[in-house]
């Protein structure tokens, strides 16, 4: 089965209650079939349908599309993972957790842009993969800098701030470079 073309559009998101709240739009196939709210309230995502009153070709076309996403979901493997370190458990994909996986990749290629820009003016120090770090900003790019000073700064913090899982997370230091 081919996979639909499905993209969010209009993607506002925000603190919650209980974590990040969501606000989308859900095109597939180029259409305009599903605005998707999550409060943030840790309850499920509200899926309203774009269904319109006396368009009966409106609607059947957003069925379809709908129901072409959820035929290919179908045939997507189950996911296996864990909550808060319990013990692993396996469940089917559903539109839900589709969507939900979306907007995780959406907002991690986000995040990762965005630590690529913060790399060009700073010395990025963190545990890999876990969203916190801290950062030394410079007012100039790195690449401005002698590469003998710019190694210097970089051993010394190295030595003192980087202990345990802690490590420079910069990806650009090689091309400056720079050795660690």
């Amino acid at each position: 089965m081919e996979k639909p073309n499905v993209v969010l559009k209009k993607v506002k998101t925000f603190q919650g209650h209980e974590g990040y709240g969501l606000n989308a739009e859900v095109w597939i196939d180029g259409v305009y079939c599903t605005f998707v709210i999550d409060d943030g309230s840790g309850d499920c995502l509200d899926l309203q349908h774009n269904f319109r009153l006396g368009s009966d070709n409106h609607n059947a076309m957003i069925k379809e599309r709908i129901k072409l996403l959820e035929d290919y979901i179908a045939t997507l493997p189950d996911i296996t993972t864990t909550l808060g370190g319990e013990k692993p458990f396996t469940y089917k994909q559903d539109l839900e957790s589709y969507i939900n996986q979306l907007v995780y990749d959406m907002e991690n290629e986000k995040s990762k842009k965005k630590m690529v820009k913060l790399f060009e003016t700073a010395i990025v120090i963190g545990v890999p993969n876990s969203n916190k770090y801290n950062s030394y900003r410079q007012t100039v790019p790195l690449s401005t800098f002698k590469t003998s000073v710019l190694q210097h700064f970089i051993d010394n913090v190295v030595k003192t701030k980087c202990v345990g899982d802690v490590q420079i997370l910069n990806t650009n230091l090689k091309e400056l470079g720079i050795t660690i």
